[in-house]
């Protein structure tokens, strides 16, 4: 993925549980009155992302934005 490029969107449904490779990423969420709200942590090589919709069958919890340049390992 390029640096902005959205990796996981928020209440869409679970397609991959995503292992970072390379290059890093951002969390958002929504609030109670629907504002993007940032989740001040950082996820670097070696994080994993979406795991909760994955393990939970549910839709995506958050929103997941690539920093830089990224590469993902992904399960199914």
């Amino acid at each position: 993925k390029c640096p902005d490029d959205i990796v996981i969107k928020e209440g869409d449904d679970p397609d991959f549980f995503y292992f970072i490779a390379e290059g890093s990423c951002q969390i958002f969420i929504k609030d109670h009155f629907d504002q993007i709200e940032e989740i001040p942590k950082i996820l670097e090589k070696g994080s994993y992302i979406g795991e909760i919709a994955i393990l939970h069958n549910t839709k995506r919890t958050a929103t997941v934005r690539a920093i830089n340049y990224c590469t993902f390992g992904i399960l199914t």
